[in-house]
């Protein structure tokens, strides 16, 4: 007999169907919430959109604070782009 390596099969990769409800998650900088939330509106407004940004979690130290908003996504065209902009938003760490 043989001995044949085993190699579990690829995860099947998830696809979203468009149009999508569709949840940002972004770290931001606690110290400049303000300005950080003010620009990530205007990015928004210019795709069309002003959903709410809520506040969540604040790091345990105080230096980061989670942020959420949620609208429904046209396409991946649209998500990536908003995604981009988003993350060039200064204050902002991460988008999740």
């Amino acid at each position: 007999m043989m001995n044949v390596p085993f190699k579990p099969a690829p995860a099947p990769k998830q696809e979203i169907k468009f149009p999508a409800q569709w949840e940002f998650r972004i770290i931001a900088m606690a110290d400049q919430l303000e300005e950080t939330v003010a620009d990530l509106k205007g990015v928004f407004l210019r795709f069309g959109e002003n959903p709410e940004i809520e506040r969540k979690e604040t790091s345990k130290q105080g230096k980061y604070q989670a942020l959420c908003a949620k609208m429904m996504m046209p396409d991946r065209i649209t998500l990536n782009a908003i995604s981009r902009e988003l993350a060039a938003v200064p204050g902002v760490k991460m988008i999740l």
